[in-house]
C-alpha cells in the first residue's frame, strides 16, 4: 500500500494541493469551472486519457478546470474517493506571485517503469496526444510571462 503522507508542509501549503493516489491510467471528462480566466476563455469541457491525480487541498485555490472521480484507489493509504470537484488546472494566489497547476500529463515510456518493471511494452502519452493540452501548455507559458516579476 502506498502512503502519501504530507512529508512536506510547507511546500505543499505553497502549492495548495497535496497528491494522495490516483486510479489506473483511463478516459475522464475535464470540465471548465471558469470561462472568464486567460487559461480557459474560449474552451469547452473535454474528455481525456490520462492518469488523474487525486489531491487534498491545503490552501486556498481558485479551480479553472475540474473533474469528479467516485470510486477506488486500491494501491493507495486513501482508497475511497468521492470528490465532487477534483481540480485539474488551478491558480493560487501566493503575496504578490501566483502559481499555476496543471495536473494533466502524465506519460511513460519504455523504461520509465525501473526498477518495478524493466521494460514497459506500451508507451503512453496520454493527455499529449491532445490539441488542447498543447493550447493550455502555450496558454500556461503565457500565462507565467505575464506574470513574472
Amino acid at each position: 500500500m502506498v502512503d502519501t503522507p504530507d512529508e512536506v508542509p510547507a511546500f505543499t501549503g505553497l502549492l495548495g494541493t497535496r497528491f494522495a493516489g490516483h486510479p489506473p491510467i483511463a478516459p475522464f471528462k475535464v470540465s471548465v469551472t471558469r470561462d472568464d480566466h486567460e487559461m480557459t476563455s474560449g474552451l469547452r469541457d473535454f474528455r481525456v486519457e490520462d492518469e488523474l491525480y487525486l489531491t487534498h487541498r491545503t490552501a486556498d485555490i481558485e479551480v479553472l478546470m475540474h473533474t469528479s472521480f467516485t470510486g477506488r484507489c486500491d494501491e493507495f493509504r486513501d482508497a475511497e474517493w468521492d470528490e465532487a470537484q477534483v481540480p485539474v488546472l488551478y491558480e493560487r494566489a501566493v503575496g504578490e506571485g501566483a502559481i499555476l497547476y496543471l495536473t494533466l500529463g502524465h506519460c511513460r515510456g519504455h523504461y520509465d517503469l525501473l526498477p518495478v518493471s524493466p521494460f514497459w511494452p506500451h508507451p503512453q502519452r496520454c493527455a499529449w496526444n491532445y490539441p488542447v493540452f498543447h493550447e493550455l501548455l502555450r496558454r500556461g507559458i503565457r500565462w507565467g510571462l505575464a506574470h513574472a516579476h
